[in-house]
């Protein structure tokens, strides 16, 4: 297990100086198994994920936008080459078939 803290206090191992920052404001542990779960510490400006503020423990997964009070991070700097990007999947043939029947139903409609 991996914990990273994030404050405004210098002995996080995160520093953020910026006053909307608590003093110890998040952690983000990588578990054991590989997952991410970032956890606020009961700050005055919150930690939020993709725009909603947690509360406690939530989990995190590549992609995930952060926000410490009013300052945003990318979290996954935070764990160099341990954050597995999935790529994007590919679209599936069978739309771009499903695309072309109704352009030409809609093209002969007119």
């Amino acid at each position: 297990m991996k914990v990273i803290t994030i404050g405004r206090s210098s002995d996080n191992n995160h520093i953020i100086n910026d006053l909307s920052v608590s003093k110890y404001n998040t952690q983000i542990i990588k578990t054991d198994d590989g997952r991410f779960v970032i956890v606020d510490m009961g700050s005055v400006n919150g930690t939020y994920v993709n725009g909603q503020r947690i509360v406690g423990e939530h989990p995190l997964k590549p992609g995930d936008v952060v926000k410490i009070a009013n300052v945003m991070i990318d979290w996954q700097m935070l764990f160099p080459g341990e954050v597995q990007i999935q790529a994007p999947r590919k679209k599936s043939r069978g739309g771009w078939i499903l695309s072309v029947i109704l352009g030409s139903l809609a093209a002969a409609l007119i």
